[in-house]
Formats: C-alpha cells, structure tokens, sequence
C-alpha cells in the first residue's frame, strides 16, 4: 500500500527520483569551488542584496571572515529607479 500511495503520489506531482538541490545549496558549492580554485590571501566580494548569497557567502568563506580576508560588499539601491531612467533614456533617443 505505501508504495502505491507513493506511486501515485509521485506521478501526481511529477516527482522524480534522484538527488534534488535547491539554489542555495548550487551556490554554496560554486563559492567553495572558487575558493579552491582562486589562492589569494585577500578577498572581496560585490553582490546585490540577495539572501541567498549572503547566506552562501558566510558558509563558504566563514574562515576567511574571521581571519578578516574578506570583505563583502552589498549594493542595496533601487533598481526600479534605473530601469525606468533607461527606459525614459531610450524614448528620448527614439523621439529625436
């Protein structure tokens, strides 16, 4: 019984077997490549202000911060504001 219900449970919600990451975890393992790949003793990292790699960020390279080799950098301002600059910016080209 408990493999049917998991049978049609499954094709239901179209589960597939397998290993399933979610993006947090997509890019804790691409920082920890970088690490490894990149050898410098000083980092700095730029990044909009996105939970995910904040979180990503302070796993991977939570030595380096408390050593203080890293630092990280979080550019908080309203996108809207430009898009709609950019927007304004192509209508007057267009118009002239």
């Amino acid at each position: 019984m408990n493999q049917t219900k998991s049978k049609l449970i499954g094709d239901f919600f179209g589960y597939v077997d397998g290993l399933h990451v979610n993006h947090t975890y997509t890019t804790m393992a691409q920082l920890f490549l970088i690490k490894q790949m990149i050898k410098t003793d000083k980092w700095r990292i730029v990044s909009d202000d996105d939970m995910v790699l904040k979180a990503a960020t302070k796993k991977a390279f939570s030595n380096k911060i408390q050593d203080e080799k890293l630092h990280y950098f979080v550019n908080d301002f309203d996108k809207t504001l430009i898009r709609e600059d950019a927007y304004r910016n192509l209508l007057n080209k267009i118009n002239t």
